[in-house]
């Protein structure tokens, strides 16, 4: 069952008998958006399914705070309703205001990954322009050979067209870009010059337009890459601040609270650790991931760029049982002192080891990828000068290869030229089939694909259209190292925090605790109960980091998050364990 499904299917659904009330609409959103009102159209939800849906949330979302808020009462008596009355009251009303909102943001995120995808689409419908100039095709080309919200919006105009809701595909076209906001300037701009390219009478003409498109719709991704990456100076420090200086800071405090109390009649900590794990645990690093969730969520780029991740292929059984029977052994053995490290080291490093396993190929193989994108734009420019001067495109492809050395595009070079002349099919056909430049980009395929198909008519025509695609494949690469280039601070600022600074300082605060428990009394364990807290949230800041830096620089999928968390994760737990261990050495022998 999809997301969509769940949202706006199962929950209107669920409460059949509740009815909403008349003001209920008013009160709890705004006017809805034109891009809200379009993505509802498109989606085919009525507005009175999104209101159903967000009373019975308000309604569910209620049920279960009241419920809490009984089970909190009876296990920690009444004055325990003091922390949870607010986030009780407050979380019903977030929640279905957010549903009602909900429309709109699926909306505006459609309009920011359509922005994203524009250079890839309407390169894919140049390419297929420079072999047939008919917009059918290139429409047909650029929606099938790419993926995402641009694409299906064209598979939508042709399907348009092909029922005569409009009287061509170029009225379907045209009422895209009327829908298109004032942000989607360069895309529409590059869609106009794309059906214009069909009414040239002359190459050098149509060239001419494609060429413009191409220029245009680069440029507007390079554009709202850069207004976003030089926005990113305010919410990058906040989310450093609240993700990461915040729970340092309540950590450093927490022994000088604890002393401060001890000197009373009532000894121990000044909040109860319930609520202060709760706190360090939940809170702090959920508002720390939403946050960071609404700033990649503005990414023109796209948020991620790989491939879903299914949790239960991630972790298979076998494996939780293997962790729950490490955090069980953990806390049934009794380590002494080095308890609290052995629980939260299980909780912790047993997942990173297995991720670290799983994904062991991961890094190279990311390495390689980004090798054989080089090569292969650089090879496309050396393939268009030969085909240029006279070559033929398997002789170019072959000479490429060979000059290129030892390096991944000459091992996909022989393997294409090796299956072409084995089975006797086209040079375009193999690389569909065989998916090895894919493992670059999508758009590199398409290139190639493109060339080859164009070689079959005029070799020397398709030399100038390599030499175009190679510069359009470079110009989209410098882009996305430009915005890399102007985030490179902030995520090694953060990466170096939180596997370096941050466990340094919550290792010597973990030392304090332990100065204490041994000079007083008055802790009564709360150094063990700190030092499992600072060990988990260790794992959570790495978590917290890996989530950010990398979905926030090109390598975007969900693999290289875990790759990241689960590589950097044991370095930070032991820069902690070690400290902390160090500092109680030396603080208890000046006792």
């Amino acid at each position: 069952m999809s997301w969509h499904d769940l949202l706006f299917a199962r929950l209107p659904a669920l409460l059949p008998s509740a009815r909403v009330p008349s003001d209920f609409n008013r009160i709890m959103r705004s006017a809805r958006s034109s891009a809200g009102s379009r993505w509802l159209l498109r989606n085919e939800i009525e507005e009175d399914v999104v209101r159903k849906g967000a009373w019975n949330l308000l309604v569910i979302t209620a049920t279960v705070a009241f419920f809490s808020l009984t089970v909190m009462a009876a296990l920690f008596g009444p004055m325990s309703l003091a922390y949870g009355i607010v986030p009780a009251l407050l979380a019903p009303i977030i929640a279905s205001s957010l549903y009602l909102n909900a429309p709109d943001s699926f909306g505006q995120a459609e309009a920011r990954r359509m922005l994203g995808e524009a250079p890839a689409v309407i390169g894919c419908m140049t390419m297929s322009m420079q072999v047939q100039p008919s917009l059918e095709h290139a429409v047909l080309f650029a929606s099938e050979r790419s993926e995402g919200v641009l694409p299906q919006r064209l598979r939508e105009a042709m399907w348009v067209n092909l029922t005569r809701s409009r009287g061509s595909l170029t009225d379907a076209i045209n009422d895209l870009c009327s829908s298109l906001s004032a942000e989607h300037s360069a895309l529409k701009q590059s869609l106009h010059l794309v059906v214009s390219a069909t009414c040239e009478r002359t190459r050098q003409g149509t060239d001419r337009l494609l060429d413009k498109a191409n220029a245009v719709a680069l440029g507007g991704v390079r554009d709202a890459a850069g207004s976003y990456a030089a926005s990113l100076s305010l919410p990058t420090m906040v989310l450093f601040s609240l993700g990461t200086l915040l729970p340092i800071m309540l950590f450093s405090l927490l022994p000088l609270l604890t002393l401060g109390t001890s000197l009373g009649e009532a000894p121990g900590s000044a909040l109860p650790f319930p609520y202060l794990a709760f706190l360090l645990l939940v809170v702090i690093p959920l508002s720390a991931f939403l946050y960071a969730w609404t700033i990649l969520a503005r990414n023109p780029l796209g948020m991620v760029s790989g491939g879903r991740v299914r949790i239960g292929r991630l972790f298979p059984p076998a494996v939780l049982l293997i962790w729950a029977g490490a955090v069980a052994a953990a806390a049934i053995i009794d380590l002494g002192g080095l308890r609290p490290y052995a629980l939260s080291a299980s909780m912790v490093l047993v997942p990173c080891a297995y991720l670290a396993w799983n994904l062991r190929g991961h890094g190279s193989s990311l390495k390689r990828k980004r090798v054989l994108e080089r090569e292969a734009t650089a090879a496309l420019f050396h393939i268009g000068n030969r085909m240029v001067s006279g070559a033929t495109f398997e002789r170019a492809l072959e000479d490429a290869g060979r000059d290129v050395g030892e390096s991944a595009f000459r091992e996909v070079a022989r393997a294409l030229l090796y299956r072409s002349r084995l089975s006797g099919k086209g040079l375009d056909e193999i690389m569909v089939e065989e998916g090895s430049l894919r493992a670059a980009s999508a758009v590199v395929e398409n290139a190639f694909v493109t060339v080859a198909q164009c070689a079959d008519r005029d070799p020397r025509y398709a030399g100038q259209i390599a030499l175009n695609l190679a510069q359009m494949l470079s110009d989209l690469q410098a882009c996305q190292v430009k915005v890399e280039e102007s985030l490179r601070g902030v995520v090694e600022m953060m990466r170096s925090t939180s596997m370096v600074f941050a466990p340094i300082v919550l290792g010597v605060t973990g030392a304090l605790f332990s100065l204490i428990e041994t000079g007083t009394a008055a802790a009564g364990g709360m150094a063990g109960d700190i030092g499992l807290i600072t060990g988990i949230y260790i794992g959570q800041l790495s978590l917290l980091v890996a989530f950010f830096t990398v979905l926030i620089n090109g390598e975007r999928s969900w693999k290289s998050v875990a790759h990241c968390f689960a590589t950097r994760t044991p370095v930070a737990f032991l820069i902690f364990v070690v400290v902390s261990l160090i500092c109680r050495t030396a603080l208890n022998g000046l006792m």
